[in-house]
Order: C-alpha cells, then sequence, then structure tokens
C-alpha cells in the first residue's frame, strides 16, 4: 500500500494534494494506478 514507505508529513501533503485536485478524472487516473497493484504479485501474502 505504500504506507510504510512514506512519511507521516508525505501522507498529509498527499491528502492536501486530493482535496486541491479533487475532481472525476482524479479520482479515475488514481483508481487506474491502482489496479495494477491489486492484480499483481499474488505471493504478496
Amino acid at each position: 500500500s505504500g504506507r510504510n514507505s512514506i512519511q507521516f508529513s508525505e501522507m498529509v501533503m498527499l491528502d492536501f494534494r486530493y482535496i486541491r485536485e479533487r475532481s472525476f478524472l482524479f479520482d479515475l487516473k488514481l483508481i487506474l494506478r491502482t489496479l495494477p497493484l491489486l492484480l499483481g504479485d499474488k505471493n504478496a501474502y
């Protein structure tokens, strides 16, 4: 998920960016970037 690979301050900055840039297209872009991670490595757990 990336939660362990970034600092808390970076997470906050990403949240602020999401709030500033929120739109249907931005959400769609995030979903499309997330799908390969969800469907990727089957040996993650």
